[in-house]
């Protein structure tokens, strides 16, 4: 019952998160006159996003080799896709962005 609960948890979270990440937020772009606050923002975003998206799938990478070791091999598998997603999320979000002609997560053009 319990892991029923998780994978309907997990699944939500997989088809919410591009959905929230569509939001556009209104107003113009004042970050370019905040220098030290741009800066440390900017990188946030790459340990965040960037750092924190390969630690995040190595990790799910390796409880998917756990999974396996155990023969769970449905959980091996969600957790190779979820690994997947998560390694490749920041620049599927930087492609989309491109495309869409926004350079920026807050809308500087």
């Amino acid at each position: 019952m319990n892991s029923q609960r998780v994978c309907v948890l997990i699944a939500l979270c997989l088809f919410a998160c591009p959905v929230l990440a569509g939001v556009s937020i209104p107003g113009t772009s004042e970050a370019d006159q905040l220098d030290t606050l741009g800066t440390m923002a900017k990188t946030l975003d790459v340990v965040i996003f960037i750092w924190g998206a390969k630690i995040a799938a190595a990790v799910v990478f390796l409880l998917g080799g756990w999974a396996i070791k155990e023969n769970r091999l449905g959980v091996a598998l969600l957790c190779l896709c979820a690994g997947f997603l998560i390694l490749f999320a920041p620049k599927l979000a930087t492609e989309i962005q491109s495309l869409s002609g926004i350079k920026s997560v807050f809308g500087g053009e």
